[in-house]
């Protein structure tokens, strides 16, 4: 999908939201009239910010945190009402690559659905250097600590190269799950799932090394 959004710009088929061409300026599409490396800098920066204004059959739409929300496979089955109020403390969030997005014991405050791009767990063993566990991708979601105290996070995170997702605050979705006690057990038994796997492949390879 990212793929899509790049490639569609580039050729001039999607117009950026708050861009206007004035009068007399060539049409981009094609995308001969603006350098490669400059389409593919303002398309990434046209994704960080998750807004597009399709322009094909003039008719225009905006991709909203909740569309981004709804199209992301770990939510996938929820009913659309919990996704909208989850909307209203979600966020579009960009890293560069070689970002540090937290530290293995810092305080967890959410987490984040991953929409395109890489980011690497690791753990420090005693005694020895930063240790990956497990890397995730797009259709992922990194951070489970925020669901249980002391909010701390068990493993590191760094991304590996630019990364695009959706931060959700933890607090409000923790409030939000003793509110609707139905959606809070599906979401727990989701994260759950993910502890376990997690756990797992930190195991194996601190075994393995």
């Amino acid at each position: 999908m990212q793929q899509y959004f790049l490639d569609a710009i580039g050729r001039g088929y999607l117009t950026p939201c708050g861009a206007h061409r004035r009068a007399g300026q060539p049409r981009l599409r094609g995308g001969h009239e603006r350098p490669a490396m400059a389409r593919r800098a303002m398309a990434w920066e046209l994704a960080a910010l998750g807004t597009y204004t399709p322009t094909i059959l003039g008719r225009a739409s905006m991709i909203t945190t909740y569309d981004l929300l709804v199209a992301h496979p770990f939510l996938a089955g929820l009913p659309l009402r919990h996704l909208e109020h989850l909307s209203h403390w979600a966020t579009r969030a960009s890293f560069s690559a070689g970002c540090r997005i937290f530290q293995e014991h810092g305080q967890a405050q959410g987490f984040w659905l991953i929409r395109d791009g890489f980011v690497d767990l690791d753990v420090r063993p005693r005694d020895r250097g930063d240790a990956v566990v497990e890397t995730l991708g797009p259709g992922a979601v990194l951070g489970w600590s925020w669901l249980f105290p002391p909010y701390r996070w068990h493993f590191g995170a760094v991304t590996t190269e630019p990364m695009l997702a959706i931060a959700v605050d933890g607090a409000a979705t923790r409030s939000y799950c003793d509110a609707e006690p139905a959606f809070g057990y599906e979401l727990n038994k989701r994260f759950m799932a993910i502890v376990v796997k997690r756990l797992q492949a930190t195991r194996m390879r601190l075994t393995a090394q």
